[in-house]
Parts: structure tokens; sequence; C-alpha cells
């Protein structure tokens, strides 16, 4: 995937209509991956992976 690529929210969810994406802890909004480490956008929360 290109970097800043446009995705749509309906992207998000599988088949059976739940996220599949894991939600931030503080502001409930969805956590980006990146290589490490997931991060919310929106509060700035980052989650480092092992």
């Amino acid at each position: 995937m290109p970097k800043h690529a446009n995705v749509e929210r309906w992207e998000k969810y599988s088949d059976d209509g739940e996220l599949d994406g894991e939600q931030c802890p503080r502001c409930s909004s969805l956590l980006a991956q990146h290589d490490g480490r997931k991060s919310c956008g929106k509060c700035g929360y980052s989650k480092i992976q092992k």
C-alpha cells in the first residue's frame, strides 16, 4: 500500500460486520498499524508490539 493511500472506513470491517482493527483504549478510534507499533492519530496513544 503506498504512503498516504486513501482507505475507506468500510474496508476496516470484516464480512460479518466486526471490526478488523484494534480500537484505542483512550478514545475508541481505530489504531493505525506501523512496523513494530500501533498508534492512534486522534489522541496520540501508541502501543509497542513485541
